[in-house]
């Protein structure tokens, strides 16, 4: 069990020991890296979801037509617990998750410069952060990263950067990415704003966690 206090292990008798933190070891690095904040935020929204469900259901209990704007004065509130807790929770954890994977990516392509003695940089104003941190990773580190993972990670980008710069607002034009996504929750409402149904961050999250640890599991300087 990695924990920000170290790794517990428990013995056959119940016993727990807690080990400190190899930052050589590729698992251990990965964690402290950014292992224990995706699984932080992965906590988080499995319990906000469940106290937002709970929320609606003790709103029904209170009044069975909440939902009904006609006959309930709580319509507002139930449209605000069944719509926008939902988007503000999924919207601010899928951006967050985002930040996890760049902050990470820029951390690593740091740290090898760092230790290599590296002259190089991630620095290119010409493309995304995440675009120059993989670039120097392929190129200075000789990693090569998992196109399939990659590719799911680009068509992310566009909806973050959607959510981030136009309120999720998806023109026309880029309706391509967000179909890409749709068997992973991500899809668009009549207004044509992103729309995160409550398995979209799980999925996100999941990926970038398995990318990031495969990533730690190739990198050079690590055991």
């Amino acid at each position: 069990m990695y924990t920000r206090f170290g790794i517990d292990e428990r013995d056959s008798n119940g016993v727990i020991t807690t080990y400190v933190y190899n930052k050589k070891k590729a698992e251990d690095f990965y964690y402290l890296l950014v292992g224990l904040n995706l699984k932080d935020l992965k906590k988080f929204l499995i319990d906000m979801e469940l106290n937002i469900l709970n929320q609606k259901e003790s709103l029904i209990k209170k009044d069975v037509d909440a939902y009904n704007f006609l006959l309930s004065e709580d319509y507002d509130l139930a449209h605000t617990i069944d719509v926008r807790y939902p988007y503000l929770l999924r919207n601010s954890v899928f951006t967050s998750t985002y930040t996890l994977l760049e902050n990470a990516l820029n951390t690593v392509c740091k740290f090898y410069t760092q230790n290599s003695g590296c002259q190089s940089n991630i620095k290119n104003s010409k493309i995304a952060i995440i675009e120059s941190a993989k670039e120097f990773i392929e190129k200075e580190m000789g990693v090569k990263l998992s196109e399939k993972e990659w590719h799911l990670i680009t068509q992310y980008r566009f909806v973050r950067n959607a959510i981030v710069h136009s309120s999720g607002y998806i023109s026309t034009s880029g309706e391509r990415a967000v179909r890409k996504l749709n068997d992973r929750g991500v899809n668009l409402n009549k207004q044509r704003v992103i729309k995160l149904d409550n398995t979209a961050c799980i999925q996100f999250i999941e990926l970038v966690e398995l990318f990031l640890l495969n990533l730690c599991n190739d990198l050079p300087f690590l055991d």
